[in-house]
Formats: structure tokens, C-alpha cells, sequence
């Protein structure tokens, strides 16, 4: 973050002193007392577990530059802004800040692929670029303005993930973003729980389109009609991507291997991407269209995907004493359960195919439904082994017996920790076992003690 004075961002926040602040400069700005530096402004935000009003005084004590509130604290010190709320103080600095950088921002949203776009689009611009990105998935309304707050001055390129649980979220984050590229992966049943509906979910994610501003690009799948059909904006350029013949950026074929796929784009450009999943031939279809809006030629963006690699969980293939482990434990929605599904289904395997499912988390009054449509999908698969978790999992079990999956090879448990102990006892030389699930499902704990995986 390059340097701001604190009397500056008292103003630029509507925040109230108690003194002269104007010789404080600020180098950084943190909500995490414990990752507070010298010179950092620390923004007091309250959470379910934790209040950071309780640690402004030691934040204080170890040099902050100030500190950000919204009560009254009892410690009497000039470096302390009042505001009406803290985290829309974070958001307006962010807005502020965006506003200097001359570097192109970039946004990425969707219902699914966003990190590993986001990570894609990093990775083949910081071939030739000082590129930075949002560090895990800094996503949401303190995630977001963090992230823009991290730039340089250095910077050329600032890529934002933006997420949504919630209408409204996008449109408040795109105000905050103002990107230059904006890019929607795909819209598919996530978060119905707070969204209602496919329909509302979409124009969620085009709402950060009204935001680009004038003379930027959007970047848009094509294939899906809905969300096409909401995306307008006089002032700046759209360019799709997908499988249909009337897309800027087509996949014109796919072959999977198992190190990974192989595409071809448009007919003519080849492509060969270390990373398993047909979805992902999709994700670095946007980022092709990003590079080469920031000037790459698509053999140079051929080479420098080669040695890509996934962010954590996301179908990360590891060996555990002649198993195959397909970690792909991040997070799941009824699209993205399917894509893993399908991953297992072509992965090569000397043994069996087992399929270790969480519930799908935030799926409202849909839920059931949607968890015994998942159940037929595996039981008409080529699914050896069926390990269910949690709340829906007698749900997708049924089904998937039903959809001729063999009963005695389907089981059900309540959480990961009891399905783990008994995939040790259950699993062989030459298996192959994919984990998905929801992020609270924390389906990754059935391998957290991996190298006791087959039984002893």
C-alpha cells in the first residue's frame, strides 16, 4: 500500500478524531490485531467469535498508525477515528484507494471456477507483468477492499475475486472494484438459500458489470442464454467464451489425460494445461480472453499455462501407498459436485472408483432435491463406491441404490472424521477415491492422517 496520511483517511471515511492527526502516515491496513505492523491502520471490526474494539490498545501500544472504530473504547488516544460503522469505513477507504491506482484492475465472479480463473489469469500475466491478486479467497466486503488496499505502487495489474451470498453483495463490491476487465465464469445453483433462484443468482453476478468502467471489457460465458441476456454496457466491449460456434473464444475440442487435458481453441490454437477437469479447459478459456486483452499472443499464453498448478483442494492428486487421493475438498455446489463426478469418472484406475460426497451446503428448501439428483448421477456412473457425509447422505444413498449403485457398496456417516476410518478399512492398492463437499463439510479430514490410509 503506498502511503496515506491518517487525517486523510479520516475524511475520506466521514470519521471523527479527537486531535491532530495530520503527522501519522499509514503504510498498511490490517483487521487482524495479531498481523498488525508498525504503521498499519487497524480497522476494529466485529465478528461472531471475536470483537476487535477488545484490541485496539495493544494494537496501539505496538506502534499502529491508528485505529478505526465505531464505540467508545475507553482508551484515550488521537490515533483513534470513530465512524458509524467500521466495515463500511474499510469498503469507502478501498473505493478511495482504487481510485489512485493506475494499474488495469481486473474482476472475477461466478458461481464457480473464480479462484482458479483468478489464479490463471495471474499466472500467465506475471509471466511478463507485476501482477497481485487476492490472497486465498479474499472475496467478500472485508476481503475485497484488504485486497485493493494491498497494491503497489508498482503494481500493473490488481486481479479481484468478488463472491456473493447474498443479493446485493456484487453491485456493493463492483462500486468498490471499478474494474477494467470484468469476468463472469458461469452461473449455476449456488447459495439458493440466501439468492432464491438460478435467475436471481445470475443478475447477482451481472451486477458487477455497471461498474466496468468506460472503455474496459467484459468477459462473459457465452453459452448460458440467461446471463448473456443481462449483460449491457454501452461503453464497454464484450468478449465470450464457451463451447457454442458463436463464441469469440471457443473450445473447439478436449482430450483428458490423466496428468491433465489437452484443447484446442477456435480450431487452431492448442493448449495443454496440467490440471484435471473438463470445467478447467472453461476457467482458462477467460483467462486466454484477459491475456490477450492485455496484449499476449495465444502462443505465449500457450506456454506459459503449462505449469500451472491449482490452488489448494482443488483437485490436487496425491499418492498415498498405491491409492490415488483426488483432493477436491474446497468447496461444492450441484454443478461443480457433478464436474468432480465426472473427473472420477475418466481418471484411469487399475482398481475402483470410490466417491467420497459431503452435503452441499446452502441449497435452501431445494436441498433434498437437489441431493437425490446427485445420488441418481452416481448410481448411473461408473462409480464403484459410493462414501455419503452428513445431513443429505441416507438421501444420496438411496438414490444412487436406487440408480443401480450396489447397496452393500454405499456408505453413509455423519461427518468426514467417521467416514475417513472407515475408508482406511475399506480401500485397496490401485483405487482411486475423489473427495467433494461443501467447505463446512471439511471432507479433507477423511485423509488427514494419510499415511495410515490402507487398513494395518
Amino acid at each position: 500500500m503506498k502511503t496515506l496520511f491518517l487525517d486523510e483517511i479520516c475524511d475520506c471515511i466521514s470519521g471523527r478524531g479527537n486531535g491532530d492527526i495530520s503527522q501519522y502516515e499509514v503504510r498498511g491496513v490490517g483487521t487482524d490485531s495479531r498481523q498488525i505492523s508498525e504503521g498499519d491502520l487497524f480497522f476494529a471490526i466485529r465478528g461472531e467469535n471475536f470483537d476487535g474494539h477488545d484490541y485496539v490498545g495493544e494494537v496501539l501500544a505496538k506502534g499502529a498508525a491508528g485505529a478505526v472504530v465505531e464505540r467508545d473504547i475507553g482508551v484515550e488516544d488521537a490515533r483513534i477515528i470513530f465512524v458509524d460503522d467500521v466495515i463500511t469505513a474499510l469498503g469507502r477507504l478501498a473505493g478511495y484507494y482504487r481510485d489512485e491506482l493506475a494499474c488495469t484492475v481486473i474482476a472475477v465472479t461466478g458461481s464457480n471456477g473464480k479462484t482458479t480463473t483468478r489464479e490463471m489469469i495471474h499466472h500467465i500475466l506475471s509471466k511478463r507483468y507485476r501482477s497481485r491478486r487476492s490472497r486465498k479467497s479474499f472475496n467478500n466486503h472485508i476481503g475485497v477492499p484488504l485486497t485493493i488496499l494491498s497494491s503497489e505502487t508498482e503494481d500493473e495489474f490488481l486481479i479481484v475475486e468478488a463472491g456473493s451470498n447474498h443479493p446485493g453483495e456484487i453491485d456493493y463490491l463492483g462500486h468498490i472494484i471499478k474494474p477494467d476487465i470484468a469476468v463472469i465464469t458461469q452461473i449455476s445453483e449456488t447459495h439458493l438459500e440466501g439468492m432464491g433462484s438460478i435467475g436471481r443468482i445470475a443478475a447477482e453476478k451481472a451486477s458487477l458489470v455497471r461498474h466496468v468502467r468506460a472503455g474496459g471489457a467484459i468477459v462473459v460465458n457465452g453459452d448460458n442464454q440467461m446471463l448473456l441476456r443481462l449483460i449491457s454496457h454501452p461503453e464497454a466491449t464484450v468478449f465470450s467464451f464457451g463451447e457454442s460456434a458463436d463464441n469469440d473464444m471457443r473450445l473447439s475440442s478436449i482430450k483428458v489425460r490423466q496428468q491433465g487435458i489437452d484443447f484446442e481453441v477456435n480450431g487452431r490454437f492448442r493448449f495443454s494445461l496440467p490440471v484435471l477437469g473438463r470445467h478447467n479447459a472453461f476457467n482458462c478459456l477467460a483467462a486466454i480472453v484477459v491475456a490477450r486483452r492485455c496484449g499476449f499472443e495465444m502462443e505465449e499464453i500457450a506456454e506459459d499455462i503449462k505449469d500451472f498448478k491449482l490452488p489448494d483442494m482443488r483437485l490436487a492428486v496425491r499418492k498415498i501407498n498405491g491409492i490415488t487421493i483426488i483432493n477436491d475438498a474446497y468447496n461444492a455446489n450441484p454443478r461443480s459436485m457433478l464436474a468432480g463426478l465426472g473427473v472420477l469418472n475418466e481418471y484411469p484406475s487399475s482398481g475402483r472408483r470410490i466417491f467420497c460426497c459431503g452435503d452441499m451446503l446452502e441449497l435452501g428448501e431445494q436441498a433434498e432435491g437437489y441431493h437425490r439428483q446427485l445420488g441418481r448421477h452416481i448410481g448411473c456412473s461408473s462409480i464403484d463406491m459410493l462414501i455419503a457425509v452428513g445431513n443429505f447422505a441416507q438421501k444420496v444413498a438411496e438414490e444412487a441404490i436406487s440408480a443401480g449403485l450396489p447397496r452393500k457398496n454405499v456408505f453413509v456417516f455423519s461427518n468426514a472424521e467417521q467416514a475417513g476410518m472407515r475408508l482406511k478399512s475399506l480401500v485397496a492398492e490401485g483405487d482411486v477415491v475423489l473427495l467433494k463437499g461443501s467447505r463446512g463439510m471439511k471432507m479433507e479430514d477423511m485423509i488427514k492422517d494419510g499415511k495410515k490410509m490402507t487398513k494395518d
